[in-house]
């Protein structure tokens, strides 16, 4: 019995301390649901908050807006491209010899009138963009020494002057020049005119050439084109014409994040806005407006 018992005490000493002994392997078995997210949602999570003006009574009204069209100034008032040729020749019958440095003969300021159409009488033009291109072409063996000059172009104060020195023929010489920025003056040379810009050139022998013996007829020639010219401000009078705006759609395509069959508006207005920046009275007038399910491309006509 006494020897039992001393069997048994050390068997309970190692029960006893296994049972004690940390774990070294965790387990886990949890089955828990929680919440992650907690947040609430309506419809201007959905198509957002600028197309939603509220009211006095907290009611969201859908408030949409779309520019159907926009006449812009170069569509009311267009400058035609605009080409002249002038010729300095001299106009001795017998040959003529000229130094260096002389000139071929005196050439007075000229007017250039672009027509317009439609009865507009423009006095003063900003140029928004343009082009002018000059092309010039010299009869005689020397070169010759060209100053075309814009009295009526001035940009920064200062009237637009080219010149160019133009090789003795067959060659010439093609020079562009940049409009955007310039200031048109229209009144031509006397003031009381429209739609017209002053010009003058001055034309010389070379100072380095040689003497060079010209004959009847024999010169320079320079022809000057404008294109593409974009009115940026305008003076003037700009007549009376009527202008048709083609037939367009604007989709209103702020629901197209929406799926939704049972999503019903109580009512709906179209309203349309006129605004006239120009500085000049004019009238407008719509018609035929139509509303147009894209789905199944079905219309009716809004009255």
């Amino acid at each position: 019995m006494r020897i039992l018992l001393k069997i048994a005490a050390p068997l309970l000493l190692v029960i006893f301390f296994y049972s004690c002994r940390k774990p070294t392997v965790a387990t886990w078995d949890v089955d828990i649901v929680l919440p992650l997210v907690n947040s609430q949602l309506n419809i201007k999570n959905f198509l957002g908050d600028s197309v939603f003006k509220p009211d006095n009574t907290g009611l969201l009204n859908l408030a949409i807006t779309r520019t159907l069209t926009a006449l812009k100034l170069d569509s009311l008032i267009k400058l035609p491209d605009t080409t002249i040729v002038n010729s300095f020749t001299i106009p001795a019958i017998f040959p003529t010899t000229l130094t260096p440095g002389q000139t071929l003969t005196f050439f007075p300021p000229s007017e250039l009138t672009f027509d317009i159409g439609n009865a507009v009488a423009l006095k003063k033009v900003d140029v928004r963009a343009g082009q002018m291109r000059i092309k010039f072409t010299n009869d005689l063996a020397e070169p010759l020494n060209l100053l075309y000059k814009i009295v009526s172009a001035t940009k920064n104060g200062q009237s637009l002057i080219v010149s160019e020195t133009v090789p003795p023929a067959p060659d010439s010489l093609i020079r562009y020049v940049d409009l955007a920025g310039y200031s048109l003056a229209m009144t031509g040379l006397n003031g009381n005119t429209y739609n017209t810009i002053v010009q003058a050139y001055t034309v010389t022998v070379d100072p380095a050439a040689n003497p060079v013996v010209v004959t009847y007829g024999q010169g320079a020639h320079a022809k000057v084109s404008y294109s593409k010219i974009i009115p940026q401000y305008l003076e003037g009078y700009f007549g009376q014409q009527t202008i048709a705006i083609p037939l367009d759609t604007a989709k209103l395509d702020f629901l197209k994040n929406v799926q939704a069959s049972n999503f019903l508006l109580s009512s709906a207005s179209l309203n349309f806005r006129v605004i006239n920046e120009f500085g000049a009275e004019f009238t407008s007038s719509l018609s035929n407006i139509k509303s147009i399910n894209s789905q199944n491309s079905s219309g009716v006509t809004l009255t």
